[in-house]
């Protein structure tokens, strides 16, 4: 039962996620009130925006014009409900369930941002910061020496690579914040798994030929899925130890 409640809050919040996908790169309300269907721009009200529900009551339909709805909120919201569940699965009943949570959901706003327009909004950047605070107490990890060493760890090289096109400005801001999150070790893994998915992705780009060798795709959603399995694998510490076993392994076979 306790999973069900949790799933529907997580389906709700990412259901106002998803009016802050579209409304934040426009600088538009943030309320929804102000709710409107994009075909016949007839005002919404509650019975409108019910998660799911009103879906289903409509049948995925506007009930003002008859216009179908588009899929992809609907898909963002269960993918919210499967990430309540999946918090709370893994931290129980407590605040470190809820800090994980609003982290995913920063993450996800970057992604969807980041996909639609290749620009990562600062503000979302700040929150993701401003939640490794809380982290310090609320999930166990790096101490704050290593958070500090974090937020320069990626985000310096990340700079100097911009200087020459290699990265967007809001991606080095992104894996800065991150790092505080993070800690150095974690922010590395996040950033290893980030360039290992977004170029598998981009060499599928390339042989499908949706893309050309010079043309630019959001990088940011592959950051943040970088920053969410170093989050929850703790991959950071896992990373370094394979490394320096392997050095000492290459030095004792050397000698």
């Amino acid at each position: 039962m306790i999973y069900i409640l949790v799933f529907l809050m997580g389906v709700t919040v990412f259901s106002y996620l998803n009016l802050v996908i579209e409304r934040l790169p426009k600088k538009e309300k943030l309320t929804i009130r102000h709710s409107h269907c994009k075909q016949c721009d007839h005002e919404q009200t509650w019975k409108d925006v019910i998660p799911i529900f009103s879906r289903i009551r409509y049948q995925n339909r506007c009930r003002y014009c008859g216009s179908v709805l588009p899929k992809r909120p609907l898909i963002i919201e269960l993918i919210g409900g499967a990430f309540a569940v999946f918090s709370v699965a893994m931290y129980g009943i407590h605040l470190s369930a809820l800090l994980f949570f609003l982290v995913i959901c920063d993450l996800m706003v970057i992604t969807m941002i980041d996909a639609d327009t290749q620009e990562i909004p600062p503000q979302l950047n700040v929150i993701l910061l401003l939640l490794g605070i809380p982290a310090i107490w609320v999930l166990p990890g790096p101490t704050i020496i290593e958070r500090v060493i974090g937020l320069f760890a990626i985000s310096v090289p990340m700079f100097i690579l911009m200087l020459f096109n290699g990265f967007g400005g809001g991606d080095v801001k992104m894996m800065f914040a991150a790092g505080f999150l993070l800690g150095w070790k974690g922010v590395v893994a996040a950033f290893f798994v980030g360039i290992i998915v977004g170029g598998a992705y981009a060499i599928y780009l390339l042989v499908k030929k949706k893309k050309g060798r010079k043309e630019q795709f959001a990088f940011g959603p592959f950051l943040a899925f970088g920053v969410l399995v170093s989050l929850t694998q703790n991959l950071g510490d896992s990373m370094i130890s394979m490394y320096i076993d392997y050095v000492k392994s290459m030095m004792t076979a050397t000698y």
